[in-house]
């Protein structure tokens, strides 16, 4: 992410806090005024109701506009796709950076257009190939695109398709719990560092969500008992140990988040 979308990131986000301060009647209307004043920007925002309208309209042309050309053209559909992310992406750069459009709908479609074609060109190229294949380069583009982007919806999936790509290795329960363990407290602090910027804040938040998920998923009685365990997995003692950290997990993550 760019340093000058980090600051206008954060300027946005003192302005909003401001205005829930206002609405609560912790500061006048003066003091508000003040605030947007030594926190202003120079970005372009939509309210609420048209950025959905612009990213409706910007998804749905985009999507027609790539179909017609493959049609017309009659490339093969790994070229198109490519080629269609490719300007997808010079168009998000484009409207992020010189325009300054910032939450205003036609940079959000656009980057999710320069991921969907981006994903489907992988798809297409290894359509025949073990699902791991298609499903950790998609994850590594969804990541990337979080990190340059900042969506968090990108960094939920690009966890989401890593967990989905290790559940083919013979490994798996072990990178469902030994990943989470790792990141988790790099991944607290990222969600909670006011050095990072605050859509990367709720990246972090966003990934720590789902790697959460995965540990309860994988320390789970049901998932010992019918996914890929084998008869030593279901053994008394394991199936108990299980229960007890189902129901212990849930609490820890409680007290963290109290703490915190």
């Amino acid at each position: 992410m760019r340093a000058q979308w980090a600051e206008a990131d954060r300027k946005f986000a003192v302005r909003e806090a401001a205005r829930a301060w206002q609405r609560a009647n912790w500061i006048d209307a003066a003091a508000l005024a003040a605030i947007e004043t030594a926190y202003a920007d120079d970005s372009v925002r939509a309210g609420p109701a048209f950025r959905v309208l612009y990213f409706i309209l910007t998804v749905f042309m985009g999507a027609s506009a790539t179909a017609a050309f493959a049609t017309v053209l009659k490339t093969d559909a790994t070229a198109a796709c490519l080629a269609a992310s490719a300007v997808c992406v010079a168009a998000t750069e484009y409207l992020m950076g010189p325009m300054k459009r910032l939450r205003s709908g036609f940079e959000s479609a656009a980057s999710l257009l320069a991921l969907l074609f981006a994903v489907a060109a992988v798809l297409s190229r290894f359509w025949r190939s073990p699902e791991w294949v298609t499903l950790a380069p998609a994850a590594a583009l969804a990541g990337l695109a979080a990190w340059r982007w900042g969506y968090w919806i990108y960094a939920a999936a690009s966890a989401v398709l890593f967990f989905a790509a290790s559940a083919h290795s013979p490994s798996a329960r072990l990178i469902w719990i030994a990943a989470p363990l790792a990141l988790f407290r790099l991944l607290l602090q990222a969600s909670e560092s006011a050095g990072v910027a605050p859509r990367h804040r709720t990246c972090a938040a966003a990934v720590l969500a789902v790697c959460a998920g995965a540990l309860y998923g994988a320390i789970n009685p049901y998932s010992l008992e019918h996914f890929d365990i084998g008869r030593r997995m279901a053994q008394p003692w394991l199936l108990r140990s299980s229960a007890l950290l189902t129901a212990l997990v849930p609490i820890a993550f409680l007290w963290i988040g109290i703490r915190s």
